[in-house]
Order: C-alpha cells, then sequence, then structure tokens
C-alpha cells in the first residue's frame, strides 16, 4: 500500500536519541511519519550542507544563507512529496512496525494548483526506513536508516563484539539507505568490525567500519 504524501512544512524539530512521540488522536500513521520524518529531514540537511550530501556547497549558507534556509520552507501549499509504505521487515521490537520511505528529490507539490518546485539538484539518498508503534493512543517512532538524524537503535538488536555476525541484522536495518546486499563479516582490528557488501545505490561492492565507541554510527569505505 503506496500513498503519495505532501503536507505543509514547518522547520521546527527536537531531535532525540531514542524515541519519538507525538498524539495519535487525530492522526493517521501515514500523518504522524510524514510530519515527524520531514522536519527531521529538513533540520538535517541545513545542519550538514555540503556537496556530497545535498549538493549545497558550504559557502552558500554565509553567502546566500537566507536563501538557503528558505528553500526547506516554500510557500504556503506546498509539500515535500514522499512515498510512506509498510514494509516486510520483521523489527526485533515486536513492538514496532517498519515502514520505508522515498523521496525523490528535493522536489515540493501544490496539489491544488498542479504546481511542482523542485529546489535542488542533488539527493544523494532516496531511500529511508523508519519504525513507528501505536501505544495508549501515542505513536513512537524510531528513525532508523535515512538522510536525517538516527535514533540509537543497537539495544533493539542481540549483538556483541565477541560474535561480530551478530551485528549483521542490525547493518542491514541501518545501512538500508545504501540498498545493502549480501552483508558479511570480513576482519576485526582491535575494537574495529569490518564488513563487507554490495550496495546498489553507490553501484559497487564496499566495506563497512563499525567502531566499538561509535557503533550507531556505521561508516562507508570504498
Amino acid at each position: 500500500m503506496k500513498l503519495l504524501f505532501k503536507y505543509l512544512i514547518t522547520i521546527s524539530i527536537a531531535t532525540h536519541p531514542g524515541n519519538l512521540f507525538g498524539q495519535s488522536d487525530s492522526l493517521s500513521m501515514f500523518d504522524f511519519i510524514y510530519n515527524k520524518l520531514y522536519k527531521n529531514i529538513a533540520a538535517y540537511n541545513i545542519r550538514f550542507a555540503n556537496i556530497q550530501l545535498n549538493g549545497r556547497d558550504t559557502k552558500d549558507l554565509v553567502e546566500d544563507g537566507f536563501e538557503y534556509y528558505n528553500a526547506f520552507l516554500p510557500d504556503n501549499g506546498y509539500k515535500l512529496a514522499m512515498e510512506i509504505s509498510e514494509s516486510n521487515l520483521i523489527y526485533p521490537n515486536k513492538e514496532y512496525k517498519v515502514y520505508k520511505v522515498y523521496v525523490n528529490n528535493f522536489k515540493y507539490v501544490d496539489s491544488a494548483h498542479h504546481a511542482v518546485r523542485k529546489l535542488f539538484d542533488v539527493w544523494t539518498r532516496k531511500d529511508f526506513l523508519v519504525a513507528v508503534s501505536q501505544n495508549n493512543n501515542r505513536y513512537s517512532i524510531k528513525y532508523l536508516s535515512g538522510q536525517f538524524f538516527p535514533s540509537k537503535i543497537i539495544s533493539d538488536f542481540n549483538t556483541t563484539l565477541n560474535n561480530p555476525t551478530s551485528y549483521i541484522d542490525y547493518l542491514n536495518y541501518r545501512m538500508y539507505e545504501y540498498q545493502m546486499n549480501n552483508i558479511s563479516f570480513d576482519r576485526k582490528v582491535g575494537a574495529n568490525l569490518y564488513f563487507n557488501g554490495y550496495s546498489d545505490v553507490l553501484g559497487n561492492k564496499v566495506t563497512i567500519l563499525l567502531e566499538e565507541n561509535n557503533i550507531e554510527s556505521p561508516k562507508i569505505l570504498q
């Protein structure tokens, strides 16, 4: 079941290392996902703007800062286009259901006037992943993988450094934005773990570095 969502945008966001909650009384699950996710995307892409991430040079923030920020706040009626659909992935914490999100560039749509505005030409990654639960009329969201501030999720997985292969399931979720295939353990160097796999997004084999002191942020080495 796929739905195309286009909503009015706000820039405010409260980032949190774990779960984020919201009332569900007047929101559908998809409304909740969109509202939370867009704010996270906007905040992240402003905070870490660079050519590799979203095609914006850091000098844009100094020389043309207002216009750059304003690009994330389009005129009334324009909403970021997203495709949000349920995933077949089964999250370790069974209270959460996994949703995949497809965002094709920074494209905003005014459905009332059938107008489209594309404010950026570069979006490095398009496939995002979140998990959502509902309990006592409240939604909870975990940001699993994507061009946004991620949630801390390692505690949801049964992992141990003494068994490096135990991290593969975790990496399949965390590295979803790279569309990884056949992740396998390669070697251990000190407290760091190295894995191999193929990224459909990058179009080549890659090495994933998992550092013991930064376990929530695996790195792609090419």
